[in-house]
């Protein structure tokens, strides 16, 4: 009698603690999208007229992280909910599309849930009138540090790299990345993280892909495997990567392109919208 009844004890601990778990565990919808939002003789189309059907869709992700907002930075905010929004490294110069980041973190949390942000530029470019005009921005990475309500810390890191098909724009890119590890590395320990953004390093390519591979394992990223639904019109150059670090497991649920960001049938940018579900527990 005396054992059914230490049985029967431990299977309803067990039970308590298994809701408990289930309790603690949520969702975070994760946003990437490169906007184009460059002015429009330079973005060859009218951002004036995207940027206002981007701007709402944006509610729908917990974290929104956007590249190249350079010269659409308060349409593509206008509409967005999100209590925190932080801007990225460089000069903010208003109505220039010259030497800033775009780069812009959009958090669905309270502001004291928001720690720890670093900005850093790379401090290396290649191409002022060739290249893909990279040393006109001033690319780099944003990181913001996520306090769960257990205490626990979830970093998220953005970032967009040079772009352009030359050798140089390939070392240019690699030294890039480089420094990004180095600073994950030192920034984050074996945290928990996500890092995501506009890598500019083409996936269907072998050297490309082998080098952001190698970025990968040497953080211990997984590719959450968000890609474009229709592969021939974007070539994957946008990634989610995550990891899961002490004391916080971080669980693949879902990965792919937002397709509210494909209106009567054509994209609100150049690059397709990325997303991904996890699960944190």
């Amino acid at each position: 009698m005396r054992r059914a009844t230490f049985l029967l004890a431990a299977l309803l601990l067990w039970a308590s603690l298994a809701r408990t778990a289930r309790a603690e565990a949520f969702e975070l919808r994760v946003l990437t999208y490169n906007t184009h939002g460059l002015q429009s003789f330079l973005a060859g189309d009218a951002p004036e007229r995207r940027f206002p059907m981007i701007s709402p869709r944006l509610n729908g992700y917990d974290v929104a992280l956007i590249q190249e907002d350079v010269s659409c930075h308060d349409a593509l905010v206008a509409q967005a909910r999100h209590p925190v929004v932080l801007r990225g490294n460089g000069l903010r110069l208003p109505g220039l599309p010259l030497f800033q980041s775009g780069l812009t973190t959009l958090v669905a949390a309270p502001p004291d849930r928001v720690e720890g942000v670093v900005r850093e530029g790379y401090g290396r470019c290649n191409g002022w009138l060739e290249g893909k005009n990279d040393c006109l921005a001033r690319k780099g990475w944003l990181r913001v540090r996520l306090r769960l309500p257990d205490g626990r810390a979830l970093d998220v890191y953005q970032t967009h790299l040079d772009a352009g098909g030359g050798a140089r724009d390939q070392r240019t890119r690699e030294l890039q990345l480089e420094q990004l590890a180095r600073r994950i590395d030192a920034l984050s320990g074996d945290g928990a993280a996500i890092v995501a953004g506009d890598f500019n390093l083409n996936g269907w390519h072998r050297r490309p892909r082998e080098v952001l591979q190698a970025f990968a394992r040497r953080l211990g990223l997984r590719d959450s495997g968000a890609r474009a639904r229709a592969p021939a019109r974007f070539a994957p150059v946008d990634y989610i990567f995550y990891r899961s670090g002490p004391g916080l497991e971080i669980e693949l649920v879902e990965a792919g392109e937002a397709r509210e960001f494909v209106v009567d049938g054509e994209p609100l940018s150049d690059h397709p919208a990325l997303f991904t579900r996890l699960r944190l527990r």
